[in-house]
């Protein structure tokens, strides 16, 4: 009877030290228990972020990346470039995903997503754990600011946990292909589900964590400003990866079981070929 509890204390102590206290820690477990999201975290101070943003801003110029194309460019960044890396493995991040699926953590992938100011681009409602590929799917989503973002700029919106029964039973369907997507399924909400949609704004650096199990999406940026956030998946070491090549997958805490070679270093993760499971991996 005791374990449970024992367990319980050290998740909410390794969050206090991300969340900024023993309250915002059982709010934060609280919330995402409940809800299935976690509003906002600190993961970089505003000079950091900044910083961040700079050398995203290097890479795209660099690289001559398209920022109105989605590319392949920007998926999984965080196997070649150590400041991409720093942050998805850093305490920050990790102390609140061992907090929610335990010590063991593989992380996925990571994408960054892109809208241009007055862009047209957007995100279907969709929902990650039908095509994640995941036994049990225990997948934990990350998405961390490099812009500030809120509503006229086209942030991550989430339907609850508590508000999502009719949404699970639903399976997706083909987006609109004339319409400007930046995934090509989606979800049909119901005008009391619109209704219950939560925005999640952030200033720069700072990150919303979500289950894959949301439905979630997101409006075209209408601003004059930029939106873009860095989308990292997590999952227990103890997940079983049910389709090969669909991730390089890299265990960024505690131990894994290697599944059959499915969980990789990140040097081999660099010369990782993917197998197409879906093209439509966006997190909005």
């Amino acid at each position: 009877m005791l374990a449970p509890i024992i367990t319980e204390i050290i998740h909410r102590v390794r969050l206090k030290l991300t969340c900024g206290g023993v309250m915002s820690a059982i709010t934060a477990l609280n919330s995402y228990r409940h809800r299935g999201f976690i509003d906002s975290v600190e993961v970089l101070a505003p000079d950091a972020a900044r910083e961040f943003a700079a050398q995203f801003d290097t890479l795209v110029e660099r690289e001559g990346i398209d920022l109105l194309a989605p590319s392949f460019q920007l998926h999984d960044r965080h196997l070649d470039r150590d400041f991409i890396w720093s942050v998805a493995t850093s305490p920050s991040v990790l102390d609140v995903i061992d907090a929610l699926v335990g010590p063991n953590i593989l992380m996925l992938g990571s994408r960054f997503i892109v809208k241009p100011p007055q862009s047209t681009l957007g995100v279907p409602w969709h929902r990650d754990a039908d095509y994640a590929g995941l036994y049990p799917c225990s997948q934990v989503n990350v998405w961390l600011a490099v812009d500030e973002v809120d509503d006229d700029n086209g942030c991550l919106r989430v339907l609850p946990r508590v508000a999502a029964e009719h949404a699970e039973a639903r399976a997706h369907t083909a987006a609109d292909p004339s319409d400007a997507n930046l995934v090509d399924q989606q979800l049909a909400l119901a005008d009391e589900e619109r209704a219950a949609l939560v925005s999640l704004p952030l200033r720069g650096g700072c990150m919303t964590v979500f289950d894959g199990n949301l439905v979630h999406g997101s409006e075209a940026n209408v601003s004059s400003r930029r939106r873009c956030g860095l989308a990292m998946r997590y999952t227990s070491a103890s997940t079983k990866l049910l389709n090969e090549g669909q991730w390089a997958a890299v265990c960024v805490r505690g131990t894994a079981d290697r599944q059959g070679g499915r969980v990789i270093s990140r040097e081999q993760a660099r010369t990782f070929t993917y197998r197409k499971i879906d093209k439509f991996g966006a997190q909005a």
